[in-house]
Formats: structure tokens, C-alpha cells, sequence
């Protein structure tokens, strides 16, 4: 099995807590909104729709 060196195998990126998962969304959010690299249009299309759901998300864990 491979592991994920970012989060020394813990791949519960999102934590235990609400605010911890909206810290996470937030922080996803940020990498959509600022691509490392340039993107061909199916990728920025792509990551448009990660963003709306990203953004749902974020909203009825904040209800």
C-alpha cells in the first residue's frame, strides 16, 4: 500500500471537528482558485465543478 507522505498515511484530511472540515475545504478551495500551472480547458472545467461542489459542501456543513 502506498503512503501519502503529505499526511503520513492519515488520509482523513477533513479532521473530526466542523471547523476542521471547513478549514479543509477552504484550504482545497484556495488550490482551485490558484492553479500551480496553467490548465487546458477541460481541466479548468473540471475543477469549476469541484469548486461548486466544494462550495455546497462548505455551506450545509456551516448551516
Amino acid at each position: 500500500m502506498e503512503q501519502d507522505f503529505q499526511t503520513g498515511g492519515n488520509d482523513n484530511i477533513f479532521g473530526e471537528t466542523k471547523e476542521s472540515c471547513l478549514a479543509a475545504i477552504n484550504k482545497i478551495l484556495e488550490r482551485i482558485e490558484n492553479p500551480l500551472a496553467a490548465m487546458t480547458e477541460e481541466r479548468a472545467a473540471y475543477l469549476q465543478q469541484e469548486k461548486e461542489f466544494y462550495t455546497v459542501l462548505a455551506s450545509k456543513i456551516g448551516e
